[in-house]
């Protein structure tokens, strides 16, 4: 690829493209697919895309392509000479020039190399195995997925970088039914060691999580204390903590903007930026080459930074932190990998200490009934019943609703469960007094496992 990424580089030099930046990346994915213990479906592909973005009479122009062939270079120095004539004003200190520093996390696994169908088809029927374990299931859906992938960025500065990261997805699906009823289950995760997975409880633990939703009842409308597992309070920290990317802020429409400095949460909520970790989130550098950064972003309730990018950051007087995004052709600062400090208690031990509320495994509704902006929520919700400090009966029918900063401004505890979720986010269970739940009609949810 670093043959390639000069040939580009000596076009956009042609072309008059100053400064220019390329980016490359090639990936590979091998897929199999079990429904009902039969492989259904195996794919394997390989994908490619190239970027390229550099200022051209003073306005800047973007190219990307799905391809890597050899009239690609050419190509892509005329449309950035064609894009730059309608394009905004370039500034070409938003470009990252060599000899910064880098700290490199682990994110590629060479065990994970020699890994093909026959080795995923088999821990996708040992998924389906587990799941079998469990009676009153069916209609079991399992995919394996192994995925490889290489980037290299270079620019007309000199910055010459790389990065790779490969891993194993497993996602499981299936149906439990008794009499007329019947409820779902989902789960997936991504797998770095496969030595130390274990298939067969991965997919009896979905299968039972189904099964504990049958018969699931509703609740009188009310205010109720809460208990919200790891994958859900994820889903809403998300919501919360994205409008801390100073792009929103400087165009006034985040929820947290003149917050920096403010204690705004409950003071016993931390929570850190980590894309410098060995996981499948980690990463060196951002969309601009800008080097990541760990960074605290809440401590103890008080806002402590916001999220930059080369833009932004000028925009405010102060330096990138390495949060620069690619949004089509645009970047824009985000975050990528959160991690929310822990606390002491177990996620029993946080449904022990609730006399009688509600322990939720399931929100569903966040495109629609989650505003950012505003932080207002109304969110479909499923779990169980907590009756003198236990898990009781199951609970579908209700929407749970409130406002992100009033509910992590009011947190109650939080647990010692941590777990890196689907969603960039490792965060443990919370819970929370007096929260609004109101009765709807029937819906299904997902068990904790």
């Amino acid at each position: 690829m670093s043959v390639k990424l000069n040939t580009y580089l000596l076009e956009a030099q042609k072309a008059n493209i100053n400064p220019f930046e390329i980016n490359v990346k090639v990936a590979s994915d091998v897929s199999v697919s079990l429904f009902e213990g039969k492989v259904e479906n195996v794919t394997i592909a390989n994908d490619s895309t190239v970027t390229g973005r550099g200022i051209y009479n003073g306005k800047i122009g973007a190219f990307t392509s799905d391809t890597l062939s050899k009239e690609i270079p050419s190509l892509m120095a005329k449309n950035i000479v064609e894009s730059a004539t309608y394009g905004p004003e370039g500034d070409p200190t938003l470009f990252v020039g060599k000899g910064q520093k880098y700290k490199k996390p682990k994110t590629y696994y060479p065990v994970l190399e020699n890994v093909g169908v026959n080795e995923l088809t088999g821990i996708a029927q040992r998924v389906y195995e587990g799941a079998k374990r469990v009676a009153g299931v069916s209609e079991i859906t399992v995919n394996v997925e192994y995925y490889s992938g290489k980037s290299e960025m270079n620019n007309s500065l000199g910055l010459k970088l790389s990065s790779k990261r490969n891993y194993v997805a497993v996602a499981c699906e299936l149906l439990a039914k008794k009499d007329d009823l019947v409820e779902s289950n989902f789960d997936a995760k991504y797998v770095t060691e496969i030595s130390s997975f274990d298939p067969e409880s991965f997919g009896e633990d979905i299968a039972k999580g189904a099964i504990n939703k049958l018969g699931g009842s509703s609740v009188k409308s009310g205010k109720y204390n809460i208990v919200i597992d790891q994958d859900n309070i994820a889903t809403l920290l998300n919501a919360l903590i994205g409008n801390l990317s100073a792009f929103d802020i400087q165009h006034g429409v985040s929820l947290l903007k003149d917050t920096k400095g403010k204690k705004v949460l409950s003071e016993k909520l931390s929570i850190d930026l980590k894309p410098v970790s060995d996981c499948v989130f980690g990463s060196s550098y951002d969309a601009e080459g800008t080097p990541k950064q760990n960074l605290k972003l809440v401590k103890n309730g008080v806002i402590q930074t916001y999220f930059y990018d080369l833009e932004t950051a000028k925009k405010d007087g102060t330096t990138s932190n390495g949060c620069g995004t690619k949004q089509g052709n645009n970047i824009r600062p985000e975050m990528d990998y959160i991690v929310v400090k822990p606390g002491k208690l177990s996620s029993d031990e946080l449904v022990s200490e609730v006399k009688n509320g509600i322990y939720i495994n399931n929100l569903t509704g966040a495109n629609a009934g989650l505003d950012p902006v505003s932080g207002d929520f109304s969110l479909q919700a499923s779990g169980c019943l907590i009756e003198d400090g236990k898990l009781t009966k199951p609970l579908s029918l209700i929407t749970l609703a409130g406002n992100l900063l009033t509910m992590f401004n009011e947190i109650k505890s939080i647990g010692s469960d941590s777990k890196e979720t689907l969603r960039g986010c490792n965060c443990p269970s919370m819970s929370f007094e007096s929260m609004s739940v109101s009765e709807i009609g029937r819906a299904s949810c997902r068990e904790r496992v």
